[in-house]
């Protein structure tokens, strides 16, 4: 049983104050103000800080249990209900956690759908950049409608304004050199117009297996050697170049191959 309890320097105890009882039943009253929270609230948390100067003393073991505004506080919680309190420390504090990670989840979520929000309205400038884009080639495509001229080489691309645009933006021009239009207009008119300009080059060789039996290479070709470049020729010992050239060539390949003198691609084998 409790036999003595000492209050001092917490709250309106500035001065040490005394409570001493033979009594097991005891009743403190008091005005407001006079301290009597502040005694329950010593008994509920003995070990709290504030009360270091405070003291009990008793004459055996003894278990003190307190129900004041403190333990209300802990270990009831008031439900989204009003009125309605769950009871023990425990479900509070779980309610509360519960609680304060709806609110983390609840801001992730607004977090998400400005983040849905700003990827909409990009996706939106893109639609629009690309209408913007498609419209401005398409305008300059019309304006060459009535050049007849260019009508084939928009053939498959010309009535859709998207398909034409597709087209257009995939093009890799791999570094070609730009022409003015009138000068493709001058080219593409010739071509139609005029077939005696550009004359087919007739064919040289067919396969460098028939070279030897060709008519034009029975007669061997002698240097002169009243040339200007026999003496450098004769020097350098590459009188013979035309055979050690085509020394090069692959004869077991049918594809296009370098020319040995050249390094152009001319070769075609049969």
């Amino acid at each position: 049983m409790i036999n003595k309890v000492t209050m001092a320097k917490v709250a309106s105890y500035k001065e040490q104050t005394e409570l001493i009882t033979d009594k097991p039943i005891n009743l403190i009253y008091g005005l407001n103000g006079t301290g009597k929270s502040t005694f329950s609230n010593y008994l509920y948390d003995t070990d709290n800080d504030l009360y270091k100067y405070c003291n009990i003393e008793s004459n055996g073991d003894f278990k003190i249990l307190v129900y004041n505004q403190q333990f209300i506080n802990d270990n009831f919680y008031e439900d989204s209900f009003k009125g309605i309190f769950t009871l023990s420390k425990e479900n509070k504090e779980a309610k509360e956690k519960i609680n304060e990670l709806t609110i983390k989840i609840n801001g992730l979520r607004k977090v998400r759908e400005e983040g849905f929000l700003n990827i909409n309205k990009i996706k939106s400038d893109i639609e629009n950049l690309d209408t913007n884009y498609q419209n401005l080639i398409w305008n300059i495509k019309k304006s060459y409608d009535n050049k007849n001229y260019l009508d084939y080489c928009f053939e498959k691309i010309k009535k859709d304004k998207k398909t034409f645009f597709d087209f257009f933006i995939n093009i890799n021009d791999n570094g070609t050199d730009e022409k003015d239009v009138t000068i493709v207009e001058k080219n593409i008119k010739e071509l139609n117009t005029n077939n005696d300009l550009f004359q087919n080059i007739p064919e040289f060789i067919n396969s460098v297996d028939n070279i030897e039996s060709d008519p034009l290479f029975k007669n061997a070709v002698v240097g002169s050697k009243d040339s200007y470049l026999a003496e450098l020729i004769e020097k350098l010992s590459s009188s013979d170049w035309v055979k050690k050239g085509i020394g090069y060539i692959d004869l077991s390949k049918k594809e296009v191959q370098k020319c040995p003198f050249c390094q152009k691609k001319p070769l075609i084998l049969n």
